[in-house]
């Protein structure tokens, strides 16, 4: 890649690559490494610039790699081997994140997958393709780290039903 330094987007799809390296010099803002055989994001420190890359059907079972790319805006991970819920905290440092896509992975079949990833990354605006609403941010929210007043509401809710199930025989007297 010697006289490419002004290279901005580069496609290696399709290519059999199975780790990524050699690209330290290139300044790129776009980078697409679909269906190959990479099974660990690596090599991609000095990719301060880097706004997109695309990772689709690999091998990749894990996240780490991704944390020095504050820049990133949109990730492309479907068709992988990423199963544990965990891993997304390994996107929690890209604050610039919006676009992200998961899908055709074993997570996304886990209860609350949504739920769990809008969480995580409230910064997202697509998930899957998918435009994010705000109520959903705010179900995730109330859902895994609810704020007082919601947890009053649900305590007040449960009391009510409780009272209309046994009512109470002080209620049946009067």
């Amino acid at each position: 890649f010697d006289g490419c330094s002004n290279l901005k987007e580069l496609s290696l799809n399709n290519n059999k690559i199975t780790e990524i390296r050699g690209l330290n010099q290139l300044s790129l803002h776009v980078l697409h490494l679909n269906n190959n055989r990479i099974s660990k994001i690596s090599g991609l420190e000095e990719f301060g610039k880097l706004q997109t890359l695309h990772l689709s059907n690999n091998n990749i079972r894990s996240l780490r790699g991704l944390q020095g790319k504050m820049v990133l805006s949109e990730l492309r991970l479907e068709g992988n081997d990423i199963i544990d819920l965990l891993e997304i905290k390994q996107l929690q440092n890209l604050p610039l994140l919006r676009r992200l896509t998961l899908m055709s992975n074993p997570l996304t079949s886990l209860p609350d997958y949504r739920a769990h990833l809008l969480f995580y990354l409230n910064h997202l605006s697509h998930l899957d393709e998918v435009k994010i609403l705000p109520e959903e941010k705010i179900a995730a929210l109330n859902q895994f780290d609810p704020p007082l007043e919601v947890i009053a509401a649900q305590n007040h809710t449960m009391h009510i039903v409780k009272n209309l199930i046994h009512p109470s025989i002080s209620s049946q007297v009067s």
